[in-house]
């Protein structure tokens, strides 16, 4: 691209960001309604104020670039958002559903922001790519701070399913627990289909040995989750194969800040990874409350390969975004 075409595709990007920025203060608010945690709730209320502000960040930046807002990308925002905020009052959605949907929330914007940040600099546009950066540890700060809290979050749900249930409350952490790994099954099964997508779009070569690694590991985690079911005398759902974190990864706002394909699939990527670190921290507490050591202790070392896959793209996505945005090879 040459000096022009990498500011219309910089001001084009910024728009993005800003009308969705917009659109996710629908949803951190109707996710703050259905938390039901007190300290959650706290959590997303702070970040809603944050995402307000975040946008108006955005929009001042705009103007000052001689640029106004997009009124057709605000309304595909708040028209992508729609969908799934009318999915959240029609199907089972507890605290654990909320705050993964808002980590999913999260590792869009984080990857929007990297990529955003480091196309400014190839703008040559520092103002905008400190902006970004800025706005990004906001989003990481979150993201952190949900992740920190799903002791609370878990024990929140079982004290709940306990009321109802009529049993111990070791047998309600192993009905949990039993789902939930039909869950974490079902979210690796489908991450092999997405990991080998990305593979077709991938031009580095180090970048294809690295997701190429992951997807194998990835695969010894189905086969591994596979085992433990079969192990625990539980058979896979097909209802979970099918639908699996389906829900927290359905395309909102988030997704209209997107490049061509190769940008789309490693936002995507980023994404299901940092679902995946959900779901192994979820089944790690689920086991330990059902005092089931072998299942948690598959837990730990699978969060442990998923975090490391995640700090390898939070370094990397940014250069395999630039290439497929702007056409050229990343600097090795």
């Amino acid at each position: 691209m040459d000096d022009d075409e990498l500011q219309r595709s910089l001001l084009t990007h910024i728009q993005q960001v800003h009308a969705a920025e917009r659109a996710q203060a629908s949803e951190l608010r109707a996710l703050r309604g259905e938390v039901g945690i007190a300290a959650i709730a706290a959590l997303l209320d702070q970040h809603l104020a944050e995402t307000i502000h975040h946008g108006d960040l955005l929009g001042a930046r705009l103007e000052e670039l001689g640029q106004g807002r997009s009124m057709r990308l605000l309304l595909q925002s708040f028209g992508a958002v729609a969908p799934k905020l009318v999915l959240d009052r029609v199907r089972p959605h507890d605290a654990r559903a909320c705050v993964r949907d808002a980590v999913a929330a999260e590792a869009g914007e984080i990857a929007s922001y990297l990529l955003l940040g480091t196309e400014a600099i190839r703008a040559g546009d520092d103002d905008t790519a400190v902006l970004a950066a800025e706005i990004r540890a906001d989003e990481v700060r979150t993201r952190d701070e949900l992740m920190s809290n799903w002791n609370l979050v878990v024990d929140h749900d079982l004290e709940a399913k306990l009321e109802s249930a009529g049993t111990s409350a070791t047998r309600v952490a192993q009905t949990e627990l039993l789902n939930h790994l039909q869950d974490v099954h079902a979210l690796e099964r489908n991450a092999t289909i997405m990991l080998s997508t990305v593979l077709a779009t991938v031009r580095d070569e180090t970048a294809v040995a690295r997701v190429d690694d992951h997807r194998q590991t990835t695969e010894r985690h189905v086969a591994e989750i596979a085992d433990r079911l079969d192990e625990l005398g539980s058979g896979r759902s097909l209802r979970r194969q099918a639908q699996g974190y389906a829900f927290a990864a359905l395309k909102g706002p988030i997704n209209l800040v997107r490049a061509e394909k190769a940008g789309k699939d490693f936002r995507d990527m980023y994404v299901v990874e940092q679902l995946k670190t959900v779901a192994y921290r979820q089944l790690e507490v689920l086991a330990d409350r059902a005092g089931d050591e072998r299942t948690a202790a598959i837990a730990v070392t699978h969060l442990s390969e998923e975090h490391g896959m995640v700090r390898w793209l939070e370094r990397e996505v940014a250069r395999f975004l630039l290439e497929s945005t702007l056409g050229r090879s990343a600097p090795r």
